[in-house]
């Protein structure tokens, strides 16, 4: 037997008297299945059967709805005797925050909090008289992994559910309802209240988020409450005014108190008046802006006037000195767009638009730097000045400079501007910095419009007892310099700063030629002087003088003398590298000096085996074009980038000279490439090896047609261009009977998977007469003979010497150079290196010294030439497509005569076009691999060239050996020294050096080589 006593868990004492419990069976799978049903006595108690209870059954209790709220389950009962059921571990007690009295008769909920934060509804009842409700709940008491309930009632002030505090433990509790907040609407300007608004009420969480929790409407008096869980413990709100005036929402600050809130919207007041007749304008759509010190604009709303041209906006952010302005569009049908003055201050803003006139924005921020001191800088302790550049594009209101010391603070200076210069001071004393502490300058430019722009660097602050250094690194005392100009560069160092460098040239003709102020790179400190040709004399005995004198922040001052002796101008190895590379290069240049100069540097390229090109082989490693681009890319990479420029400039001649179509019917990528690189291997070798791998070309004999060559039928058009074009030349002295039997004697040169083939079924046996000379009935070898005879004829060597002085020397070849230039090839017909000789012959000549300058560039060499000189960066996959629109298609010219090599046929109006399209083109591609292009920036800063003067006269060595007037000096400097001096280091350097390239490139004498 069980005797079960049932009990009121809060009052042990207290008996629960005619309740119905019913006894289950617990099942090994944890079901229940009914067993006995019976009702307490008026003590409480009952007395139940349960079978086998102390044989190993266990049972459980229900008591059904003790409090009104549930039934209540018991724990597991496995023995007989007495049982206290206790239930209603958990009373609630409902207080009105108001009056702090009960409430009764009203529904509770008790919910369940889940692990994932939801809430699942548990149990309900009602309250008593004395507000309480009871619930029985068995996981409370648990700790961590116990049970966690809420309690929910509806709020007697705004209808809304309102949650009590969690309740993890039994035991009575107070659920108090009601934290009243009166929210009062009212109109900020005019303090009127604002009745029949919505208003949103949202928690604000602590990641700063909000969540929507009520609403509710204004009455007549601009009144709305909310009972708001957990206010009066300081959980924030947030109040929104759904469109109070029809510009918008309006959100509240946080309010964490009960009582009332007097919620003021509407900061401004907008009249949008017609100036002209002095009108109110109703129903037109304005816009409000926030105007961000970037110059752009964000939007922050927009309503429409009202009849009296008037509509309210709340513009929070001006508490927080936020700057706004107005648009209204088309206002009088005419497509203008007016904005309204910039809005600071809160209260009425008289919005006057005209029918005609400027109405518009300044949206242009302006353009800050500094350039002095340089970034990382040392500075003196005993103060510095900070200068820079600034501009805007209609009118700069102020600069400021703030100074961040980690010891004494924020100061921020008044800055001196010279609106003329564009330039800008400010003086930075003793007691605004500490020793030995980084510093924070940071420059800020305001223009009229409330546009901004910063620009910041840090310095250190050290104590300076030491004047500055000047070094000269490009020249030495008594060093030789030319007549034509040159430039002498340097740096110059100190511990705080350099506030000047001046400089004087005295010549001993003509006196005192230079004496002004140099500039110096913030960053560096490095320095150029171009000395031009007219401020110095050639052939005195004395030298000229250059003084530099430095001065530095605490005018402490150094100065440096340099003696250079003027001498005429030896052009000779610029102008050899002009004709026997694709273009100078800095290093090259510096290499060709340092090897000794013209005669050194031919002697080089004349032996290529000596020359080390293994950075260009591990470039081509592994590549073998397949396609007609890659065999054009494949080309121009070995002009771009091999050491052994000479024999490269050769290989394109003989490949030009046997010109040869890809395009051609038969002909194959991989013919046009086998014949290149053989024309590569022997470019300075025996003229008759070259013919002969002209001859035996798959490409050759595809394109002249020789593979349709045969004894029955014999095709005389390589047997022509043979003699014409390859050797002989049109008037070599050759005969219609002589191109004839050449053709029969190349009767059956073909090809046969992929190699040259001779078919001795379609070949002419027969003997042939060539040019007097009888070659006898023979095979192959009557080929071979034919090709000995052309070669060692007298016309050949004028008509290759010809060719090849046109080349280097000039479009109309001296007719003395071709001469002895002919007997040289004659003389060298056997040896190994015949056409390093014959090329020797010619660059060794006063022919060729006396043409500085005077040929004009091919689009192949403006091209490769481009690449070279400024080192430009890509894969060179677009160059080949860049030559196209100037008239040259690598491996695709029909025509056999190959491209001309004459000056005139490359230059017209519209291909001078395309060269200009060109080079502005690579000034200005975005640095992917795909583009050729170029990193100016790095490309000056790694040349130590950093300032206009110095990049300027760098450009113009390199591009043009000087050959500029002084309009050509001036119009690229002002390119760089544009809205301001140059500084490397600032935002629009590179935007500034492409600008130049693109200008000096375009110059006429880009073209010249």
């Amino acid at each position: 037997m069980l005797a079960v006593k049932l009990r009121d868990a809060l009052k042990e004492s207290a008996a629960l008297a005619n309740k119905e419990i019913t006894a289950y069976q617990v099942l090994p799978d944890g079901k229940l299945r009914w067993h006995q049903r019976g009702y307490t006595d008026d003590q409480g108690n009952l007395l139940l059967d349960l079978d086998e209870l102390s044989q190993g059954r266990i049972y459980r209790l229900r008591a059904r709805n003790p409090f009104g709220t549930g039934d209540a389950y018991s724990t597991k009962i496995n023995e007989v005797g007495e049982f206290v059921f206790q239930v209603g571990n958990l009373q609630i007690t409902l207080i009105n925050a108001v009056d702090n009295q009960p409430l009764p008769e009203n529904r509770v909920y008790l919910k369940r909090k889940l692990n994932d934060g939801a809430l699942k509804c548990f149990r309900y009842g009602y309250t008593d008289p004395s507000g309480v409700v009871r619930f029985h709940v068995q996981d409370l008491d648990q700790g961590p992994g116990g049970g966690v309930y809420l309690a929910k009632a509806k709020s007697l002030i705004d209808g809304y559910w309102k949650l009590s505090d969690p309740i993890s433990t039994s035991g009575a509790h107070n659920f108090v309802l009601g934290e009243p907040v009166t929210v009062v609407l009212k109109n900020a300007l005019l303090k009127s209240a604002i009745p029949d608004k919505r208003i949103d009420v949202y928690e604000l969480l602590p990641d700063g988020k909000l969540k929507w929790r009520r609403r509710g409407d204004t009455d007549d008096q601009g009144r709305v409450l909310f009972d708001l869980d957990r206010i009066s413990k300081g959980q924030p709100y947030v109040f929104k005014a759904r469109q109070p005036f029809g510009t918008g929402d309006v959100y509240s600050a946080a309010v964490s108190a009960t009582g009332v809130f007097e919620f003021l919207v509407g900061t401004v007041s907008v009249s949008l008046i017609d100036a002209d007749n002095d009108l109110a304008l109703a129903g037109k759509k304005v816009y409000v802006y926030e105007k961000l010190p970037n110059g752009e604009l964000k939007w922050v709303g927009y309503g429409y006037s009202g009849h009296d041209g008037q509509l309210y906006f709340h513009l929070a952010g001006q508490d927080e000195s936020k700057i706004y302005v107005f648009k209204v569009p088309n206002v009088f049908d005419d497509g203008r767009t007016c904005y309204s003055p910039l809005v600071t201050d809160k209260g009425q803003v008289i919005f006057q638009v005209y029918h005609e006139g400027d109405c518009s924005l300044d949206l242009t921020p302006p353009t800050v730097s500094i350039i002095e001191p340089g970034e990382g800088q040392q500075v003196s302790s005993k103060g510095f000045t900070v200068s820079g550049v600034a501009g805007d594009d209609k009118q700069l209101e102020r600069v400021e400079l703030t100074v961040n010391d980690p010891v004494v603070g924020a100061t921020v200076i008044a800055a001196t501007y010279n609106a003329t210069l564009q330039t800008w001071t400010a003086q930075v004393t003793s007691d605004m910095v500490t020793l030995n502490q980084w510093v924070t300058l940071i420059a800020r430019a305001v223009d009229r419009g409330a546009n901004e722009a910063t620009a910041a660097r840090d310095v250190f602050i050290v104590e300076d007892t030491m004047p500055p250094k000047i070094e000269i690194t490009t020249e030495f005392e008594n060093d030789e310099v030319p007549e034509t100009g040159f430039l002498l560069s340097g740096y110059v160092t100190d511990d705080t700063g350099i506030k000047s460098l001046t400089v004087t040239l005295e010549d001993p003709d003509k006196g005192l030629t230079v004496d002004r102020a140099l500039e110096v790179a913030a960053d560096s400190g490095n320095w150029t002087l171009a000395v031009l040709a007219n401020q110095i004399t050639a052939g005195e005995t004395d030298p000229v003088i250059v003084t530099l004198t430095a001065t530095d922040q605490l005018d402490y001052i150094a100065e440096e003398t340099l003696h250079l002796f003027v001498v005429e101008v030896d052009y000779l190895a610029r102008h050899m590298v002009n004709r026997i590379t694709f273009g100078a290069t800095p290093t090259l240049l510096q290499e060709v000096e340092e090897m000794g100069g013209a005669t050194a540097f031919l002697n080089q390229q004349l032996d290529p085996a000596v020359i080390d090109d293994s950075a260009l082989a591990d470039m081509m490693a592994g590549f073998t074009p397949a396609t007609k681009a890659e065999l054009k890319l494949f080309a121009l990479l070995n002009m771009i980038y091999s050491e052994r420029q000479l024999n490269e400039v050769m290989t394109q001649f003989w490949d030009n000279h046997f010109n040869t179509d890809v395009d051609k019917p038969g002909n194959q990528v991989g013919f046009e490439l086998a014949e290149n690189q053989a024309f590569r291997a022997n470019a300075l070798g025996r003229f008759r090896v070259l013919v002969g791998i002209s001859a035996r070309s798959p490409a050759m004999i595809y394109y002249l047609d020789n593979i349709s060559n045969r004894n029955a039928d014999a095709n005389e058009n390589y047997a022509r261009e043979l003699l014409e074009l390859h050797t002989m030349g049109v008037d070599g002295g050759y005969s219609q009977d002589d191109v004839e039997g050449a053709a029969e004697i190349l009767t059956g040169w073909h090809e046969q998977t992929g190699a040259f083939f001779f078919n001795v079924a379609e070949h002419n046996f027969d003997p042939q007469e060539i040019l007097g000379v009888t070659i006898l009935t023979g095979g192959l070898a009557q080929g071979e003979e034919l090709l000995d005879i052309v070669v060692a004829h007298r016309s050949t060597a004028e008509f290759i010497c010809t060719k090849l002085s046109t080349l280097f020397v000039d479009d109309q070849a001296p007719a003395s150079l071709v001469d002895r230039c002919a007997d040289t090839f004659q003389a060298t017909e056997a040896d190994a290196d015949q056409m390093a000789q014959v090329v020797q012959s010619i660059l060794t000549s006063p022919e060729f010294a006396a043409n500085f300058r005077g040929k004009i560039k091919t689009p192949l060499e403006l091209v490769v030439g481009l690449v070279r000189n400024l080192e430009a960066g890509g894969n060179g996959g677009d160059l080949a497509n860049r030559l196209r629109p100037m008239g040259m298609d690598l491996f695709e010219n029909p025509v056999p005569t190959g491209w001309s090599e004459l000056g005139p046929d490359w230059i017209n109006s519209n291909l001078l076009l395309e060269r200009i399209k060109f080079v502005n083109a690579i000034a200005f591609n975005p640095m992917v691999d795909t583009q050729t292009h170029i990193d100016p920036v790095d490309f000056f800063k790694w040349y130590k060239y950093e300032t206009a003067e110095g990049i300027v006269g760098f450009l113009f060595d390199l591009m043009f050996d000087n050959d500029v007037s002084d309009l050509d000096r001036t119009m690229a400097l002002g390119v760089l020294n544009n809205g301001g001096s140059f500084d490397i280091a600032a935002p629009d350097a590179d935007q500034k050096l492409r600008q130049l390239m693109g200008t000096v490139l375009s110059y006429p004498q880009y073209n010249m080589q």
